[in-house]
């Protein structure tokens, strides 16, 4: 029937696809991440602007609103440059030099078996297990070479990052180079070795994984996003407070808190995890009225 033929196309498609490494594990995962974080970048840019969306935000008491510190960010790092950073990080020449290495370096050190298993579409239990297994060990090595920014690079490189006191959406990847390369395209390569998952496992995570860093800046704590990203911190998921807090309390390269950005469970195991734990809104926000509620 029709959705047979319509099957047999689409694993003929992937399969040609596959086939081509330097398109499937280059193009694609630069593909991927550009989709989770232009997409999550509108929807949460437009979102916060919507009326009755500072009940959501992340507030840190009275004089403290989130426009506020909004606009007083944008007077040490002006909105067009956060959004002129932004797409060079993505879409300049180091994110092409990202996406060229892993199109050679990841389908040499990954090997014939996971290239040829790759043309092959996967069943959802493989999907998912990887698609976790890709999560839990690139926030470990984004948690490592977050703290390693802090720690060995503060002054020339994660400085200008920490100029942005109080986030939005595109903040997220307004960063320098190297930082973005260290934060970005290597814990993502090296999760992919360690893993060896589905390339499309491969992009799922990309693209999850980049949307979810821009949820972290967005400064919006709401059930929808707890949802959509099963954000719960009781499962050692960070609420986005986790890296609010970061970014208002960790200004400075020693002694810092809370480095992970999808779970909090790293900066328990290793003795950097700070105020909140269990983030929402209402536990910074210190209003009157959020301590009535």
């Amino acid at each position: 029937g029709g959705r047979g033929r319509a099957a047999m196309l689409d694993k003929a498609a992937w399969a040609a696809w596959a086939a081509q490494p330097q398109l499937c594990w280059g193009v694609g995962t630069f593909i991927a991440a550009n989709v989770g974080h232009l997409g999550a970048v509108l929807v949460l840019e437009a979102a916060m602007r919507l009326p009755g969306a500072a009940s959501v935000m992340i507030e840190y008491g009275p004089g403290h609103e989130r426009w506020q510190e909004v606009q007083k960010t944008w007077q040490a790092v002006p909105y067009g440059e956060q959004w002129r950073t932004a797409l060079w990080n993505m879409l300049g020449p180091m994110a092409i030099l990202n996406s060229v290495v892993s199109s050679f370096l990841l389908p040499y050190l990954l090997g014939p078996a996971v290239l040829e298993h790759g043309v092959e579409l996967p069943s959802w239990s493989e999907a998912i297990v990887a698609f976790v297994l890709l999560e839990l060990v690139g926030d470990f090595f984004l948690y490592t070479f977050h703290r390693l920014m802090h720690e060995l690079l503060w002054d020339h490189v994660h400085q200008y990052h920490h100029s942005i006191r109080t986030p939005t959406p595109i903040s997220t990847v307004c960063i320098e180079n190297l930082d973005a390369t260290l934060q970005g395209g290597l814990p993502i390569m090296l999760s992919a070795l360690v893993v060896r998952p589905h390339p499309l496992a491969m992009y799922a995570f990309v693209a999850q994984r980049v949307a979810e860093n821009v949820v972290n800046h967005s400064g919006m704590d709401h059930w929808l996003i707890k949802l959509i990203f099963l954000k719960f911190e009781r499962l050692g998921r960070a609420g986005t407070a986790h890296h609010d807090s970061h970014h208002r309390f960790s200004n400075h390269a020693k002694n810092a808190k809370n480095f992970g950005e999808h779970f909090w469970i790293w900066d328990w195991a290793f003795g950097t995890l700070g105020h909140p734990r269990w983030g929402t809104h209402d536990a910074l926000n210190t209003k009157p009225a959020a301590k009535a509620a």
